[in-house]
């Protein structure tokens, strides 16, 4: 959760990239990083309200199972948001790798 935070503050500081649909681009990734943060915030959240009874197990594989599921909804259609300027930037730049 913290690290798709910090993710999402490192993104939205950078600010709109200077390319065709500069701001799509930026919504897109900033959105999916808050969908992140907040599945595992929300994940996080349900695990340390789990009962250590005997359905403790089964209370985890649900919270992981909504886990999955809501972290494949967060995931940016990049083909959307295709752009030569940011595919050349981001083969630049190590961290893109």
């Amino acid at each position: 959760e913290s690290a798709s935070e910090t993710a999402r503050v490192k993104v939205a500081e950078a600010g709109v990239p200077n390319v065709d649909n500069g701001e799509a681009v930026a919504q897109g990734f900033v959105g999916s990083l808050v969908a992140v943060r907040d599945a595992y915030g929300k994940a996080r959240r349900a695990i340390e309200g789990l009962d250590t009874g005997p359905a403790f197990y089964d209370g985890v594989e649900a919270t992981v199972d909504t886990l999955n599921e809501e972290y494949a909804a967060s995931a940016l259609d990049t083909a959307s948001l295709d752009s030569p300027e940011l595919r050349a930037a981001f083969d630049e730049v190590p961290e893109c790798r």
